[in-house]
């Protein structure tokens, strides 16, 4: 879980949905460099 916080202050994530207490929350990647720099390191971590 701690992943998920780190990626959203860092940039790498950005909320998509209204936070409310005991719902799930919607992520999105915030742009095509983002998508692109993830993209490379789940290929290089699944090698």
């Amino acid at each position: 879980m701690e992943q998920d916080v780190l990626m959203c202050q860092t940039g790498y994530l950005t909320i998509n949905s209204p936070l409310q207490i005991g719902t799930y929350i919607n992520v999105k990647v915030p742009n095509n460099e983002v998508k692109k720099a993830l993209y490379r390191l789940l290929s290089f971590n699944t090698k």
